[in-house]
């Protein structure tokens, strides 16, 4: 097993983002920010509307469960 993991490490580290460059993604994200909605990639980028849902009531629907999943008890 420890052979398959030595081989397959650089692969994973094409895909894998250290908790430092995560940290400066979203430092960044959150500096660059105007006032508004913005969606990011994993790099900060402003994604804009692209796939986001359409649907009547979708957006609210969004917008709740992702309060219920941040929001501390």
């Amino acid at each position: 097993m420890k052979g398959v993991i030595f081989l397959l490490r650089p692969l994973i580290w094409l895909f894998v983002t250290t908790s430092d460059q995560c940290a400066e993604h979203m430092l960044f994200a959150l500096l660059d920010a105007k006032k508004g909605m913005y969606r990011r990639n994993q790099y900060a980028d402003d994604i804009g509307m692209k796939a986001f849902p359409r649907r009547q009531g979708a957006q609210k629907a969004l917008w709740e469960h992702s309060l219920l999943e941040t929001t501390v008890e």
